[in-house]
């Protein structure tokens, strides 16, 4: 990759001019390019910062934990677009001494020696390898009769793209024959090279892979893998990205092996669009409006259910049974055609759940000319998740008839006012529940698997030097950020403080698939909510759906900020609905828990999910001579998602969120970024906070909080809520009676409720509070990652990429930003006079953590 510009023949891997990179016209205007980065940006969302300007650092490091190497062997078996024969293998090498590019030795003629020995510029030398290409695609193999690819030297070429950030090239590339090559929609497998092989060359050759990769894959939606070629000197190798995990051959000698070059080649030209990566049930047309749109088709998940159960009752008939059930697939198709982007970032890992979300619109068919067909706009979402995992749609089919069986005395227990709220989410069944409504949910291609020899090597793109650490990362503290943050000294672009390990050789790499689903409609999360009372009347809202998932013994698993949507009637009412259920889990409604992998986003997920440690501990007096409390937790113990977590996640992070983050008050940032981090364990300060350790007296609760609502009793009701939650991680775990941890449970949702509702008070008298714009506020500072956005955590290990989903790093918590204490002196500590008074003289606050 990344290129920004070449002059002449001699290229220069940077821009020619760094203050004023090249701006790259686009061709027809997309209706989803970003201006900047996304306001629900996390992590990996750079906005439009050029991609060379990351690809040293950022893309470097961030890609490094998902990238694998493995013997070419198991390349060409696992990862290939198709397998080919030996025998059109020997087919392409006689053809290639027809045309005199290979001698009768099988010797090239035109590499008769080295690259680095050649007399000519690098474009020079290996702009031969069009010739031996195309003489390649001029014949059939076998039932391929026609090349679909042809292949294209452009080291001097700026590609057009339609994401911002573009303005690089490469050395060459392939691209659908049926294409001329100007856009990177069209670079269908990408070609870099060096002559020399020395440690700098390969670095920046690998880097410029990865990186022209992970941008390309960004920039179109269309893609659900994609294939590159390096070389360096006379070694070669290809590389496989795709959003499980992304893969590197080790590299071979295509001077001494012909026939390995010629088979690579085949298997790129030969391929069809499908087996390059380029997913056929999304259309990229050019409206007559003269822009960019995306058509998905759908097979609705019932129907392709149905389908599914007529071919096993019909029992394996042959190509009848396979034909009727594509007949009826073919008829029970939705298209669903793009308008604009909700959320469209660009990310800088590639494996994740890589989430797009688009207004669209329903319409006829797939080509530009399709009619429109809905009656009104909806919300579609793009997203990959784990394979063998249940759809949001099937979820929420499941709670709806766990609810459909609900009878007033199941609950009897609430009080007055929440029996009333759950009595109207239930009326006019589902329409009132405060969950999004699915039109339609359906299934699309799955990854292919890793190799099994396939292991994480550091060294591909930070060949012969160590990972850098987060000094020479350019680690800093936004001003306007809640979190910790890694800035880029050159771009000035955000990034997670929390520093990605070496190498986690426990990360699974669990096959992805791609599922689409359709909202009924288009709304925002509480990142673009445009005022502190729409905020607290979704967060009430997202309280209300939460009660019957309860109810019908369910937790949510992942409730953030970017899960609760708040939406605008015609009348200009605000109302709230929970979203994005695909890691919703059952639970035992007696108070059994979830034991499954630990999900959340990491400003709201439980601190007990978080550090993977319960919160139970045993009290003792620490000495004679002091008033101290030794905070003991039992050791090796993983806690179970409970009911209590998600209560934990809305009311209280999800709450001081929205009063940190989106509120405009100056001193709010400074205590927000304490609290908040995108880290694999959470912060020292959001750690003591919920313990207790921080409390109204604390520099957060003192100057973070709007002083109305200070005055309105804000920290009071926050304070009761997270002294009700933590009573419940000490107090339920020794309770053993299953009927009396089901009345805990009820109570505290009893509780919550009261408080939630008071939160909701203070918003509607809080009218002088203003927002801070969601467009005009650096996005990082006010949400959590994103391709990653969720981390995802299995027994002991933590997840430290995104969306994303199945990386485990059993010690990515051993570099956090300066201020954190290691975590055996959070989860076992001495609480002093000494703390105590540090609280009372207004200390800083990174001194009050538990001590060991």
């Amino acid at each position: 990759m990344p290129k920004p510009s070449h002059a002449g023949s001699s290229k220069s891997k940077e821009p020619s001019d760094p203050q004023t990179p090249q701006k790259v016209k686009a061709g027809p205007e997309s209706k989803h390019q970003t201006s900047g980065p996304s306001p629900r940006s996390g992590k990996s969302n750079v906005g439009d910062v050029p991609q060379h300007d990351l690809r040293d650092i950022e893309v470097a490091t961030q890609m490094t934990p998902e990238l694998l190497h493995c013997p070419l062997e198991d390349w060409l078996t696992e990862c290939t677009p198709f397998i080919l024969a030996d025998k059109h293998v020997e087919q392409g090498l006689q053809l290639l001494q027809k045309w005199k590019l290979l001698g009768k030795d099988n010797r090239w003629l035109d590499f008769d020696v080295l690259p680095s020995s050649m007399d000519a510029t690098e474009d020079q030398v290996f702009s031969k390898l069009k010739k031996i290409a195309d003489a390649l695609g001029t014949v059939g193999y076998g039932d391929r009769t026609s090349a679909h690819f042809s292949y294209v030297n452009c080291p001097n070429i700026t590609p057009k793209s339609e994401i911002p950030g573009g303005g690089f090239r490469f050395d060459a590339c392939l691209h659908p024959k049926n294409s001329t090559f100007s856009s990177l929609s069209d670079a269908s497998v990408v070609l870099e090279f060096k002559r020399e092989k020395k440690t700098e060359d390969i670095r920046q050759n690998h880097r410029q892979v990865v990186s022209g990769a992970n941008f390309i894959m960004n920039n179109d939606p269309r893609r659900m893998w994609m294939y590159a070629i390096s070389i360096e000197d006379e070694l070669m190798s290809v590389w496989h990205f795709s959003c499980s995990h992304s893969v590197k051959s080790f590299n071979f000698n295509f001077v001494e092996c012909p026939e390995t070059l010629v088979k690579v080649f085949l298997l790129f030209l030969f391929a069809t669009e499908e087996e390059i990566g380029i997913d056929p049930t999304v259309h990229r047309i050019i409206d007559k409006d003269k822009k960019i749109h995306y058509i998905y088709e759908i097979i609705p998940e019932d129907v392709a259910d149905a389908s599914s159960k007529m071919s096993v009752a019909n029992g394996t008939k042959g190509k009848k049974t396979k034909q009727d059930t594509a007949q009826q697939q073919q008829k029970t198709k939705q298209f669903f055609k793009t308008i604009e982007a909700i959320y469209n970032p660009r990310y800088i890992c590639i494996a994740g759940r890589q989430t797009r979300v688009w207004k669209a619109i329903e319409v006829n068919g797939t080509t530009a000319d399709a009619e429109v067909i809905g009656t009104m706009e909806v919300a579609l979402k793009d997203i990959w998740i784990d394979e063998g995992s249940c759809s949001e749609f099937k979820i929420q089919e499941l709670i709806n008839k766990g609810l459909k069986a609900l009878k007033p005395k199941d609950y009897s227990w609430a009080d007055q006012g929440l029996q009333d709220e759950i009595r109207n989410a239930l009326s006019e069944f589902p329409k009132n529940l405060p969950l999004m409504q699915i039109v339609c949910g359906g299934w699309g291609t799955g990854t292919k698997s890793r190799p099994l020899q396939a292991k994480i090597d550091t060294k591909i793109l930070f060949p012969d030097e160590a990972l850098p650490t987060p000094a020479q990362s350019s680690y800093s503290t936004n001003p306007q950020s809640t979190q910790q943050d890694r800035a880029s000294a050159s771009t000035g672009v955000f990034f997670d403080a929390e520093w990605v390990p070496a190498g986690d050789h426990n990360r699974k790499f669990t096959v992805k698939q791609q599922y689409r689903l359709v909202y009924s409609q288009v709304s925002c999360s509480l990142y673009k909510a445009e005022d502190l009372l729409s905020s607290f009347t979704a967060i009430k809202d997202a309280f209300i759906g939460l009660v019957p998932m309860f109810l019908a013994g369910w937790v949510h698993h992942d409730v953030s900020a970017g899960n609760i949507i708040a939406i605008k009637d015609v009348n200009g009412r605000v109302s709230g609905r929970l979203s994005d259920l695909e890691y919703a889990k059952e639970f035992d409604r007696v108070g059994e828990g979830v034991t499954d992998p630990k999900t959340g986003t990491p400003f709201f997920m439980p601190i007990e999910i978080h550090k993977q440690q319960p919160i139970f501990f045993r009290m003792e007096t620490a000495s004679e001579d002091t008033d101290s409390v030794v905070l003991m937790s039992p050791p090796n113990t993983v806690p179970s998602f409970q009911p209590r977590h998600d209560l934990e996640s809305l009311a209280t992070w999800t709450s001081l969120w929205v009063v940190l983050c989106r509120v405009h008050h100056p001193p709010a940032l400074a205590a927000s970024r304490l609290i908040f981090s995108n880290t694999s364990v959470p912060s020292v300060y959001r750690q003591n906070l919920f313990l207790g350790v921080l409390d109204n007296q604390a520099q957060v609760i003192n100057t973070g909080i709007h002083p109305t609502l200070a005055s309105l009793g804000f920290p009071f009701v926050f304070r009761t809520i997270r002294s009700a939650l933590f009573n419940a991680c000490l107090d339920l775990p020794t309770i053993g009676n299953l009927k009396s941890r089901k009345e805990y449970n009820e109570r505290l949702y009893n509780q919550t409720y009261l408080q939630v509702c008071k939160l909701h008070d203070i918003a509607t008298r809080a009218q002088d509070v203003s927002f801070v714009p969601s467009a005009k506020r650096n996005p990082s500072s006010t949400a959590p990652s994103s391709n990653a956005q969720t981390l995802t955590r299995k027994h002991s290990a933590k997840r430290v990429n995104d969306d994303d989903e199945d990386y485990t790093d059993s010690k990515s918590s051993s570099k956090k930003g300066k201020e954190e204490a290691p975590p055996e002196q959070i989860n076992s500590g001495v609480q002093t006079r000494a703390s105590k008074r540090a609280r009372r003289s207004h200390e800083q606050p990174e001194r009050m953590y538990l001590k060991r």
